[in-house]
């Protein structure tokens, strides 16, 4: 048996259909117990199966034989993840596709190891004869997004395949094709822009109707004319510039927005809002049941008698709260912290229980400045509350005070820091645009 799969592989190879041929009468003749194309494919599992040899090499006819007596090859994967037509599309081995998508056309269907399907394969590689036939032969392949979630018309930006994205776009006649974006919210037009394809940007702009995506912005908040401003300046800039502007492309800061909020989350802010969601919840009922019982039992008590004397600061009723009678203000700034707390509670349950009513943007950005809030008033609260009852003792006071500046420390620095990066980032952008653009003018002064 070992002989004969290594004349098996040794055909796929050649590809010698009689071999091949002969391989299969000798088998029926062996009236063996399990067919000899069954077992060849059982130990092939994970490996390269005669299938995958002949659409590597380009046997078209021997694929034909193959295919037809064992379908189910055409679905395998060898130890690089990859089926027989993605090979067969790699390659540009146009005969060999065309007969793997004539025995079974869902075959565009299979994904390899890293999440491509064959015509993505093939447009990597810019085979543009195969692009026409996977495409003819199940059109929604093309609307396909690869498991990082990039449109096909992205791959082609992406690798620089000019032709296999002129292909695409007369293949596929739709105007919601062009205007596909990836998991970031990126357009077409945001990639070629920092790639500064400036025959990709034309083409698309006079033959399709991404012009109407032109000022769209991802998830950075970015146009695709900002996406040409980037650091990573190249020889062009001037020039896509012209043709990006002269189509009415804007960068964001001249945009007229109604909100500031963008239009999606990031994958990085929807999960970590997915995943604390519950534990705020738990949260805010906790504190709103704290800051509720606070109040009906402020620091010091309430007085049990009435003290009633002309002319006394001590004067009370029952029923008033001790603290009010010997430490006014502090009692004042006590109870104004903990009612802040209480309403901020109160706000993040509202807006987690409407979260349905809300934009997810707008719902982050919420509970976050919800959640610094309550977190600052509860401190406040616990600090003068304490030393209340520390009775003068200032040392008691000086500690506390100095936790509670150390606590607002660590909830403003990450903000703090934030926001310094981007000023500084910014101004980086604007030096490396001003340079870039004195270049690109000498540059253009010396060729004329």
């Amino acid at each position: 048996m070992k002989d004969m799969d290594e004349r098996l592989y040794e055909a796929a190879i050649r590809g010698d259909v009689e071999k091949l041929l002969d391989l299969l009468n000798e088998d029926a003749l062996k009236k063996a117990d399990e067919p000899f194309l069954d077992r060849v494919m059982r130990d092939c599992i994970g490996k390269d199966n005669p299938l995958h040899l002949g659409a590597l090499f380009g046997h078209n006819e021997f694929v034909r034989e193959i295919s037809s007596r064992k379908p189910e090859f055409a679905c395998q994967l060898n130890s690089k993840g990859l089926s027989p037509l993605h090979l067969a599309a790699e390659r540009g081995h146009v005969l060999v596709v065309k007969v793997l998508l004539e025995t079974d056309a869902d075959v565009c269907f299979v994904r390899d190891r890293d999440g491509r399907i064959p015509l993505q394969l093939a447009v990597i590689k810019g085979r543009v004869e195969v692009i026409e036939e996977l495409v003819k032969a199940k059109n929604i392949t093309a609307w396909l997004l690869t498991d990082e979630r990039e449109p096909i018309l992205h791959l082609c930006a992406k690798h620089d395949q000019f032709d296999a994205l002129k292909k695409l776009e007369s293949l596929v006649k739709d105007d919601g094709f062009v205007r596909l974006k990836d998991s970031s919210d990126n357009t077409i037009l945001h990639l070629l822009s920092a790639k500064k394809q400036i025959k990709m940007v034309e083409f698309l702009l006079d033959n399709t109707s991404i012009a109407l995506e032109i000022n769209a912005l991802n998830v950075d908040k970015l146009t695709a004319l900002d996406e040409l401003y980037l650091p990573q300046w190249e020889a062009g800039f001037l020039e896509l510039k012209n043709i990006l502007g002269g189509k009415g492309a804007k960068r964001c800061s001249d945009l007229s927005l109604p909100t500031n909020f963008p239009l999606k989350l990031t994958k990085h802010d929807s999960e970590w809002l997915k995943r604390m969601e519950p534990s705020l919840l738990v949260l805010a009922v906790l504190v709103v049941s704290v800051t509720y019982a606070a109040v009906l039992s402020p620091p010091g008590g309430f007085w049990q008698d009435d003290y009633l004397q002309p002319g006394s600061i001590q004067n009370h009723t029952a029923g008033d709260p001790i603290l009010l009678s010997k430490k006014g203000g502090r009692y004042y700034i006590f109870y104004f912290c903990n009612s802040i707390g209480f309403f901020s509670s109160f706000t993040i349950i509202t807006v987690i229980l409407g979260k349905h009513q809300v934009s997810p943007t707008y719902m982050l950005r919420v509970l976050n400045s919800t959640t610094v809030i309550l977190v600052v008033s509860l401190t406040s609260s616990y600090v003068f509350s304490l030393s209340s009852a520390g009775s003068g003792n200032w040392m008691t006071l000086a500690l506390l005070v100095i936790y509670y500046v150390f606590s607002i420390g660590t909830i403003f620095g990450p903000y703090i820091k934030d926001s310094c990066s981007k000023i500084l980032k910014r101004q980086r952008r604007g030096e490396g645009s001003q340079q870039s653009v004195v270049i690109q003018m000498t540059t253009d002064h010396q060729n004329s």
